[in-house]
């Protein structure tokens, strides 16, 4: 299993104070605490470290002069945003890492 997904779970088992040890919050997490917000902003960078695959889009364009009668597009899996740095590791907008592999493994 891969080292990022090990500390998420981790994280994610982790209760860090009296409100969140009992449920107080309708949540099951205290979102005032200074720990609990760590924890989450943890998670979410643990998170980006985890690769998913760009999103492909084919687009047609009515003007086939300009790129041909069609061509690619990439988006971020996260942010949606267009990737324009074709093979790039991470997201220039959200830091996502970037699988632009083939498989679907």
């Amino acid at each position: 299993m891969n080292e990022a997904l090990k500390a998420i779970q981790t994280l994610k088992q982790l209760t860090l104070c009296g409100n969140c040890a009992t449920g107080a919050d309708k949540e099951g997490g205290c979102t005032a605490c200074d720990r609990m917000i760590a924890k989450y902003q943890a998670i979410k960078a643990l998170e980006k470290q985890i690769s998913k695959k760009v999103i492909t889009e084919l687009m047609t364009d009515y003007n086939e002069c300009v790129r041909g009668p069609s061509y690619e597009i990439y988006k971020c899996p996260d942010c949606m945003k267009h990737i324009y740095d074709i093979g790039a590791e991470f997201c220039g907008s959200c830091g996502k890492s970037l699988d632009w592999g083939d498989s679907d493994e």
